[in-house]
């Protein structure tokens, strides 16, 4: 436990997860100088109440987390700082590492680096994780989108590698093992999940079809029945991540609204648009013409307004 007052001791992460039960906010955050990365937590008074820093064999990018209701994943992947890249100017240094393995630690929600469980998963780079949930017998169940890899010599500005896929790890701390279901094939990324459902069981998932920035469409899976539904406004269109919102009192885990920019390529004109969760096929229920271009972006939330 560091003594330093509730602020940060270096970066943050652009992934906070918000552990609905508590409010607390859960981070693995990473510098490239450290050899390590540090499970931060922050209090609804927006101080630092936990941090553990985990040793590494390496300073790998570590972009996400998941949590469920009982511990708090970290994603060790062979993606690394590189500091002959970082002396010739590269602007983001990192690089794919082939030869090193790629793993999962499983450590209890305000845990430290002597309860880290590594766990290996199949090679590859993860961004995004959908959502993440215990299971009743000790293992648990994490959602990813899968990257085969990432920032290698062939594209050395950026990801920009095709072929990701959703996929359903179930991990089993105890024996130290990762088995891997393929839960769609089409390419994909930007994963969300009803808020409410941070770290709890999930049905539902929603995801932008097609490459980082470039998104065709959205998808929302359902992962009782392995099916998918999509909406594609056409080829000239460029589709933000969705934001799911649910309705007031809802029911149902879907009943609620997806939220999204969307950009026109050939009128570079943008819009709001706002899709009916349980039938986005039909498409926006709603579009807002917006007075400007907005670039298309990567992530975001809807905040609510306070009056008074």
């Amino acid at each position: 436990m560091a003594t330093f007052d509730g602020t940060l001791t270096g970066g943050y992460s652009a992934h906070p997860k918000v552990d609905p039960a508590t409010g607390l906010r859960h981070a693995i955050t990473y510098w490239w100088p450290e050899q390590s990365v540090h499970y931060v937590v922050v209090g609804a008074d927006a101080r630092v109440c936990h941090d553990a820093e985990i040793p590494l064999d390496d300073r790998p990018m570590v972009h996400d987390t998941a949590i469920t209701e009982t511990r708090v994943l970290i994603f060790d992947a062979p993606v690394t700082f590189d500091l002959d890249r970082a002396g010739t100017g590269e602007p983001l240094p990192y690089l794919w590492r082939p030869d090193r393995p790629a793993r999962l630690g499983v450590l209890p929600l305000m845990g430290g680096a002597d309860d880290v469980v590594w766990c290996e998963t199949p090679h590859c780079f993860v961004f995004h994780p959908l959502n993440a949930f215990d299971l009743p017998d000790g293992r648990l169940v994490i959602d990813v989108v899968k990257w085969p890899k990432a920032f290698d010599l062939d594209d050395r500005q950026g990801p920009g590698v095709p072929g990701t896929t959703l996929v359903r790890w179930t991990v089993d701390p105890v024996a130290g093992s990762v088995a891997e279901e393929v839960l769609s094939d089409r390419t994909q990324e930007f994963p969300r999940v009803s808020e409410d459902l941070v770290g709890r069981q999930h049905r539902f998932g929603y995801t932008v079809a097609g490459k980082l920035g470039f998104g065709t469409g959205l998808l929302k899976h359902d992962l009782a029945k392995r099916t998918t539904e999509s909406w594609e406004p056409g080829p000239h269109w460029s589709v933000g991540e969705a934001v799911f919102a649910p309705a007031a009192g809802a029911p149902a885990e879907d009943d609620g609204w997806l939220l999204a920019y969307v950009h026109d390529r050939t009128t570079a004109t943008s819009s709001f648009v706002v899709l009916a969760a349980q039938d986005i096929a039909s498409g926006p229920v709603a579009s807002v013409r917006l007075p400007q271009r907005v670039p298309v972006g990567f992530h975001g939330n809807w905040i609510p307004e306070t009056h008074g």
